[in-house]
């Protein structure tokens, strides 16, 4: 399976001097620069997630109980904290000018319905249950029971850290062209 990872800090560094090179009214520049910071911390994270998923595979395989347990609370930790520094980071790119639309669904309601607020009337979910492995990774409220709400089901951490890539893909792909033919025009012609 290949790494897991949302890979858009490059894309990310090109709004920014895109935006820095000529701000537009509502740039913060504090906010850019933490918002890059917030999607290498998730690339992180996820890449920490899969270490722990090989490390809790070799601990079952040796029967090193203790290991694995760790293991597993380790991937859980870590996938949360992914959800909460993912609604973080949506929450800074959709304050930066022309990203006001940036929303991902998966990553919201997550964490708004399965981490921050599960005991909500809109929720219910407040079974611990937790699963990880395979294609789709961390599974928070995963397994239920009959008598669980069955809304908010999460399709697990891959599935909403590739829903975030596309998303952000999808918005700052535009600004690594416009980058580019800019930084070409500010360049010195050395055929004059």
């Amino acid at each position: 399976m290949p790494v897991v990872k949302i890979d858009a800090v490059g894309l990310f560094d090109a709004y920014y001097r895109v935006m820095d090179r000529n701000p537009p009214d509502g740039w913060d520049a504090g906010a850019a620069w933490e918002g890059h910071k917030r999607l290498w911390q998730l690339d992180w994270l996820l890449v920490e997630v899969q270490r722990r998923e090989l490390e809790h595979g070799a601990a079952v395989l040796a029967g090193d109980h203790k290991r694995s347990y760790q293991a597993s609370d380790e991937i859980e930790l870590l996938a949360e904290c992914f959800y909460y520094l993912a609604f973080r980071t949506q929450r800074l790119i959709a304050s930066l000018p022309h990203l006001k639309g940036f929303e991902v669904s998966g990553v919201r309601d997550v964490r708004n319905h399965l981490i921050e607020h599960p005991e909500g009337k809109d929720s219910g979910v407040i079974n611990r249950g937790f699963q990880f492995g395979a294609e789709r990774g961390p599974v928070l409220r995963g397994p239920r029971l009959e008598t669980d709400p069955k809304d908010w089901q999460d399709p697990g951490l891959y599935a909403n850290a590739r829903e975030f890539r596309e998303e952000t893909v999808k918005e700052l792909l535009p600004y690594l062209s416009r980058d580019f033919e800019e930084q070409q025009a500010a360049a010195p012609n050395p055929s004059t």
